[in-house]
């Protein structure tokens, strides 16, 4: 059995996050996982696990290593397997019809099953 990442894409819109998308990274990256919450592998996450936003009270299928990101920080990390998963939340965004944000106005909240 292996471990599925679960995601959430919100745009801030005025004080408030607006759900776009849902469940925007294909596969299982181990890579990527390891990186983003420390989930399948030894290293940390690039920044420590924050939970959900106090808005969210839960992702659907997700058991455990709760976090988020915004745009802005995954850019800032330039792993190319970030890179890939910040185009995959680009074009969930583009498609939802969202243009001209800044990074800092996007992010993904995700959490993993086992």
């Amino acid at each position: 059995m292996g471990t599925d990442i679960h995601t959430i894409v919100q745009v801030k819109k005025g004080r408030k996050w607006v759900t776009v998308a849902r469940n925007v990274a294909d596969g299982r990256n181990y890579e990527l996982f390891e990186l983003l919450a420390g989930v399948r592998g030894p290293a940390e996450p690039v920044i420590p696990l924050r939970g959900l936003p106090p808005e969210i009270t839960e992702i659907e299928g997700a058991e455990h290593s709760f976090t988020w990101y915004t745009l802005h920080e995954l850019i800032f990390y330039g792993y190319f397997v970030i890179n890939v998963f910040v185009s995959e939340i680009m074009e969930a965004v583009e498609e939802a019809g969202e243009t001209d944000l800044e990074y800092k106005y996007i992010r993904v909240v995700m959490g993993f099953d086992s």
